[in-house]
């Protein structure tokens, strides 16, 4: 049976909240990330920068899902510690899409004022 957009997302999430390598594998080698502080292109770039952002994670928690055939769209609120020891929550509108089983396109959306104020940004 063919995996779903959903069902790959889910996997990628559930890979990442274990601490498990498997997220890797879900990403197209010309995968792009874009968010309101970084924007990042290609697979081992967008590795890079989801195990520098893991470390400042704290707690997730899904809010929504939706998805169709190539885009599922989420809202979390991620918990992350700043460099002054300050829990953080960043209230995220995510957008994947996925075709060939990959994760093609990473877009978020929050409001970065805090994040840039305690990371000196």
């Amino acid at each position: 049976m063919k995996q779903t957009a959903l069902d790959i997302l889910q996997a990628f999430q559930q890979s990442m909240s274990n601490q498990t390598s498997e997220w890797m594998d879900l990403m197209d080698e010309n995968i792009t990330f874009q968010g309101p502080v970084d924007t990042v292109e290609g697979k081992e770039a967008n590795i890079n920068l989801h195990m520098e952002f893991g470390k400042l994670v704290r707690g997730h928690e899904l809010l929504s899902i939706t998805a169709g055939e190539t885009i599922v769209s989420t809202q979390v609120i991620i918990k992350i510690e700043a460099p002054s020891g300050k829990i953080i929550d960043l209230d995220i509108a995510e957008f994947y899409t996925i075709e060939g089983g990959k994760i093609k396109k990473m877009k978020i959306y929050y409001d970065p004022t805090e994040y840039k104020k305690e990371f000196n940004l």
